[in-house]
């Protein structure tokens, strides 16, 4: 996710980068779609996760490039239904400043 954000915003415009690495970012999406499918506890490393998948979830530029082209919402439910659970403890919350209830 990391190589997609920032070939879409390199002031470099290199077509080939932006589409390899959007298209990665959907298949570890769909990757994660399927195993978050089979787990009810999270890692360290899932915890990690949380600040790309925010980025790849939340940033404006991905919406048309990544989120209506790939059908994200509709493809990868899981994947999406996971990062609202590793995002909702307390202290997940607290450490990104967000809300808590």
């Amino acid at each position: 996710m990391r190589q997609a954000v920032w070939f879409h915003r390199c002031p470099d415009n290199i077509p080939i980068a932006k589409q390899r690495y959007i298209e990665q970012t959907v298949r570890v999406f769909e990757v994660l779609e399927t195993t978050s499918r089979i787990r009810n506890t999270y890692t360290y490393a899932d915890l990690s996760s949380i600040p790309w998948n925010k980025v790849a979830l939340f940033a404006p530029f991905f919406k048309d490039i990544l989120w209506d082209k790939y059908r994200i919402e509709e493809k990868t439910p899981n994947f999406l239904s996971w990062h609202q659970r590793l995002s909702s403890p307390p202290a997940v919350q607290k450490a990104y400043g967000e809300s808590q209830g």
